[in-house]
């Protein structure tokens, strides 16, 4: 962010694009941001410290959990932090306790003429990413024995009867 926080209470606000040049690799999935990044930052005092809102947008390419076909999402991300000085946080405090509103509170030890918020700004876009996706509603996957894309063909291969360790409680006659 430019220039400085207000004193009178109106906050101080940015946007810019963030072009990553390789794509992320998370939860073992290969994210490849599309274009570039929105990011938007609102920053504004409070009474013992100060406010910072991120919000990060753009749209993601990631393999189908299903099929593994690559399909494209929207990121939407918004997360709020509350930067205080740690002298103004009490020992009785528990970082656990200071955690449970909703913002994620930051301890700083010295009040700096700027804060870099690239960590921030990260965390709010790796949080904002999906665990998996599909690629439609009703994606029907892999074949299990031979690979074959079920969503642009079939196979030849014999329709599982399920799991055959689960046989015995199959064949249980369970009336009561």
């Amino acid at each position: 962010m430019t220039g400085g926080i207000r004193r009178d209470g109106v906050a101080a606000e940015a946007s810019w694009q963030l072009s990553l040049p390789a794509p992320v690799l998370h939860w073992g999935l290969e994210y490849t941001i599309q274009g570039a990044l929105g990011v938007h930052s609102k920053a504004s005092r409070t009474k013992d410290g100060l406010s910072v809102e991120i919000s990060v947008r753009g749209k993601l390419q990631i393999p189908c959990s299903r099929c593994l076909e690559i399909t494209t999402l929207a990121i939407l991300g918004d997360l709020r932090y509350l930067f205080l000085l740690r002298s103004l946080i009490s020992e009785q405090d528990t970082q656990e306790e200071l955690s449970e509103g909703e913002e994620e509170i930051v301890a700083l030890d010295a009040w700096e003429d700027e804060l870099d918020l690239t960590p921030y700004i990260w965390e709010t876009l790796i949080v904002s990413l999906p665990v998996g996706a599909l690629c439609k509603e009703d994606c029907a996957g892999l074949c299990p024995q031979c690979g074959c894309n079920q969503n642009t063909g079939s196979c030849d291969c014999p329709v599982s009867t399920g799991d055959p360790r689960f046989e015995v409680l199959r064949q249980m006659d369970c009336k009561d």
